[in-house]
C-alpha cells in the first residue's frame, strides 16, 4: 500500500550539548522515551473515549510510531513524522493521525502547566505521571527540550528542564512505608 510521511511534531534540544544541531546520543535516549510516552497516551485517550472496546483497533501501533528522518538547525531540531497509509477507497480530504495529534497536544499541556506550575489538565491520564516524569532524565542543568507541536501555528512551545522535570516529579505517586503497633487480646 502507498503512503505518505507527515510530521507531526518537533522537539528542540537545546543547550551546549545540542551546538550547532549535533544531536548528542543520549537524546537518543529522549526520542525513545517520548515516543513510549506519547504511544501510551494515546492507547489511554483512545480507551477513555471507547469504554465499550476491548481491544485496540488494527494497526494502532503503526499510526503511533514516530519516526526521525533528518536533524534541523536551531540547537537541534528533531522533526518527528508518522507514516500514514493511503486508504484503498479515494478519500475527500487527506488522512489525518487523529490518534497521534491528541497525545502530542495532551503532552504539549502537560509540559505547558508543569513549566508554569500550573495543574495538570484535567483529561490527563493520571496513571502516565511516571511516564512523563521518565523523559528528560538525561537533561543537564542548562539543557531543555521543546514541544512544537505542526500545525498549530501561534502554539507556544511547551519546555522541559530539569527543574520542571522536579515538578512533575511531585505528581508521581510515591509508595509510602509505615508501622503499625497493634494491642490486643486473643480470646478462646
Amino acid at each position: 500500500m502507498k503512503g505518505q510521511w507527515k510530521e507531526v511534531v518537533r522537539l528542540a534540544f537545546k543547550g551546549q550539548r545540542f551546538r550547532d544541531h549535533a544531536l548528542d546520543l543520549s537524546a537518543l535516549t529522549e526520542l525513545s522515551r517520548f515516543q513510549k510516552m506519547v504511544a501510551e497516551t494515546a492507547k489511554a485517550l483512545w480507551r477513555t473515549s471507547n469504554p465499550d472496546r476491548k481491544y485496540l483497533p488494527r494497526h494502532f501501533e503503526d499510526r503511533t510510531r514516530l519516526c526521525l528522518r533528518k536533524i534541523e538547525e536551531g540547537s537541534a531540531v528533531a522533526p518527528l513524522e508518522v507514516y500514514i497509509e493511503e486508504p484503498e477507497e479515494l478519500e475527500l480530504f487527506e488522512p489525518e493521525p487523529a490518534e497521534i495529534k491528541e497525545a502530542i497536544d495532551l503532552a504539549h499541556k502537560v509540559y505547558r502547566a508543569v513549566d508554569r506550575d500550573e495543574p495538570l489538565p484535567e483529561n490527563f491520564p493520571k496513571a502516565l505521571v511516571s511516564e512523563y516524569e521518565r523523559w528528560g532524565q538525561e537533561l543537564e542543568d542548562d539543557d531543555a527540550i521543546e514541544i512544537i507541536p505542526v500545525g498549530q501555528n501561534g502554539k507556544e512551545p511547551a519546555r522541559l528542564t530539569p527543574t520542571s522535570r522536579l515538578r512533575l516529579a511531585a505528581f508521581a505517586e510515591t509508595s509510602h512505608e509505615g508501622q503499625v503497633d497493634i494491642t490486643g487480646e486473643v480470646l478462646e
